[in-house]
């Protein structure tokens, strides 16, 4: 997978219905889901097809995920969207523009992409009723947020494993080694390693 990212969701966001196994409920309607997201598939330059993404992540006993191809949404319109069994698989897109990356959740299925990626204005009408989460807004080479005031995002990503081994090879090139070395033997102990804390991306995120 490209990425995992944990995240709680309110429950009438995405309309999930109360059949999922794994669920714990809180308090005032809100659930606890274990789910990934930001995930690309062969409709842009992942390895894996849909279906076999949703197979993987189930087995890691998530209830969802959101697929989010580059500049697309041909897993929709091939309509491999919903549940496979108790597991809900979602699709929508991942925005690239040149202020950087961006998650579009609950995309129209007929969408312009061309004028998302060039858009000039932050209240942009294309964007209303759309939830935004900045896509890897550190990353050291793929693209990286460049406009921290327009008003368009509702969340950013604060873990992405891409950007994390990147760093890890400019800053810890020995960390970033013996991370590769014990991937195979032991893949958590090496997700560790390559771990370190987010501290630009939480002070943003405390800013907000």
């Amino acid at each position: 997978l490209f990425l995992v990212l944990i995240c709680s969701v309110k429950i009438s966001y995405f309309y999930l219905p109360l059949n999922s196994p794994n669920f714990q409920k809180y308090f005032n309607g809100y659930y606890d889901y274990r789910g990934v997201m930001h995930i690309h598939s062969r409709h842009s330059d992942g390895a894996k097809t849909i279906v076999e993404i949703s197979e993987t992540a189930k087995q890691m006993n998530h209830d969802f995920m959101i697929i989010t191809d580059h500049n697309n949404l041909e897993g929709r319109v091939k309509e491999w969207e919903g549940y496979y069994h108790t597991f809900l698989t979602l699709i929508d897109t991942e925005i690239s523009h040149k202020w950087g990356h961006f998650v579009l959740l609950d995309a129209k299925n007929k969408m312009d992409f061309n004028a998302f990626r060039n858009f000039e204005d932050p209240y942009y009408d294309g964007l209303k009723d759309s939830f935004i989460i900045l896509a890897h807004p550190t990353h050291p080479g793929n693209n990286p947020w460049k406009n921290w005031e327009a008003p368009i995002y509702q969340g950013m990503e604060i873990i992405n494993y891409d950007t994390m081994w990147r760093q890890s090879f400019r800053q810890n090139p020995l960390s970033f080694i013996k991370a590769l070395l014990s991937y195979p033997v032991n893949p958590k102990y090496s997700a560790i390693l390559l771990y370190h804390e987010p501290k630009e991306l939480l002070e943003r995120w405390d800013a907000l």
